[in-house]
């Protein structure tokens, strides 16, 4: 009767961690308790569950501990899996037909930004200024023709109004831009933070 409540317990235990852990671990916690259980002389199940709790209990305390033990270990296997200079050389260089691919599409996209910033706000004073030409045009017109003149500084009220949407573009493109290359530094600051106090 004795061994049937201690086998009881055991074969419980077995059952429930299989379930949850790899076969050579499983085998392994098993052999321990089961020479643990005979080395302590319990007599009965009670007397395991007083001192190791359920076999629930036991196996959840197991499982947990394994996990643990697992992430512990890969994450100390990543640390010191670092690449060497060696490769990191090798990879640059069997690498460098896309990384001077896409370093060329990023200077593309730099120069891109920074022409369309710069014809904005040439088009925009461009047009401000001959807007405000065409209206001092339109009023000297105006003493000639009052028609033409009106006509003229109606056309010259729009062209301001174009020239003057370019120039708040230009200024909302720049700060757009100011605002993107700023979040990328900030990101990337933080980035270096983590690996330092990491």
């Amino acid at each position: 009767m004795k061994n049937n409540n201690i086998n009881s317990y055991l074969n419980k235990l077995r059952k429930i961690i299989s379930k949850e852990l790899p076969k050579d671990e499983c085998k392994n916690i098993m052999e321990y308790y089961e020479e643990y259980v005979a080395d302590a002389g319990f007599e009965t199940e009670a007397d395991i569950i007083n001192e190791l709790g359920t076999p629930e209990a036991l196996a959840k305390k197991i499982v947990e501990e394994h996990n643990e033990k697992f992430q512990s270990d890969n994450i100390e296997g990543t640390e010191k899996k670092g690449l060497s200079l060696g490769w990191v050389t090798f990879i640059a260089i069997i690498g460098s037909p896309l990384w001077l691919a896409l370093l060329c599409v990023a200077f593309s996209l730099v120069v891109t930004v920074f022409a369309l910033v710069i014809t904005f706000g040439a088009t925009g004073i461009g047009l401000a200024l001959g807007g405000i030409g065409l209206i001092i045009g339109g009023v000297v017109l105006l003493f000639i023709d009052v028609v033409l003149g009106i006509y003229v500084v109606g056309c010259a009220c729009i062209v301001c109004a174009v020239g003057i949407l370019f120039i708040w573009l230009t200024i909302l493109l720049v700060k757009c831009t100011i605002k993107v290359f700023n979040s990328l530094k900030t990101k990337k600051n933080k980035k270096k933070s983590e690996v330092i106090f990491d």
